[in-house]
């Protein structure tokens, strides 16, 4: 990593909600993500119910076009798209997998030590996150790790760190019971914004006793448009946020 965020108070990052898409309420969401193309990915998890899926979006919400079931022993946490494969976690089993975006077949695996919750990517390396306030930078073709980053605000850590997205330049991470976005830099591990989502919940979730946890962040690159969820949400919200002088900044195209 390059970016150099120098230690400052956090910024408080204001958004408004662009689009509802309707989506499956059964989805115990673990990680989304975008390919290059604009292809939308899922992983859910649970003991026997974990999947890898890919959706597609249109007027009526989004559905599954492809989906790969995994064995019954494995519960599935985060994924991320290098090139044209797919990287997959678990969350207690110490093993992730590998498999060929277009058609799901498993090409590989690779174990790690601990939790496996989040994952994202630069182009050049791979961010993980285990839970608590590090995420481990690894090399992408051999899985082995190479830097920890201490995300911290005001130096104080910031702990379970679920969801990971990056999004231009900085990582943007779910904490998990927590209503927070936090903007990571990914050099120095400080957080330089957070996004309270807690009004969408309000919103639209008020009275609903089936809703999860917020996780969930993907970005479009092609269209530049920021997308979250939760755990058992109906709804997959594009949301903007409004420009500030230390965090990015995507407005709808």
């Amino acid at each position: 990593p390059k970016k150099d965020c120098r230690e400052s108070q956090t910024q408080e990052v204001s958004f408004s909600v662009v689009q509802v898409i309707p989506r499956s309420a059964l989805s115990y969401t673990e990680g989304i993500a975008f390919d290059e193309e604009g292809n939308l990915y899922e992983s859910t998890g649970l003991i026997g119910n974990s999947k890898l899926m890919q959706l597609i979006i249109n007027s009526n919400g989004s559905s599954s076009s492809q989906t790969h079931l995994l064995s019954s022993q494995y519960y599935a946490t985060g994924i991320t798209i290098w090139k044209d494969k797919i990287f997959l976690l678990t969350w207690k089993n110490n093993i992730g997998f590998v498999f060929n975006k277009t058609d799901f077949t498993e090409i590989g695996n690779f174990s790690y030590i601990g939790d496996g919750l989040g994952l994202t990517n630069d182009e050049n390396y791979i961010y993980m996150s285990n839970g608590s306030s590090i995420i481990t930078l690894l090399n992408p073709e051999t899985f082995l790790p190479l830097l920890y980053i201490n995300v911290t605000s005001q130096r104080t850590p910031i702990d379970h760190i679920t969801e990971l997205e990056m999004i231009n330049g900085y990582i943007w991470a779910n904490s998990r019971d927590t209503d927070f976005i936090y903007i990571i830099c990914p050099t120095t591990g400080t957080v330089v914004g957070v996004i309270d989502l807690y009004n969408i919940k309000e919103r639209f979730f008020t009275g609903n006793p089936s809703i999860d946890i917020l996780n969930g962040i993907a970005y479009n690159q092609t269209s530049h448009k920021i997308y979250i969820t939760g755990k058992m949400w109906p709804y997959l919200f594009q949301i903007s946020i409004f420009k500030d002088v230390s965090t990015p900044s995507t407005t709808p195209s």
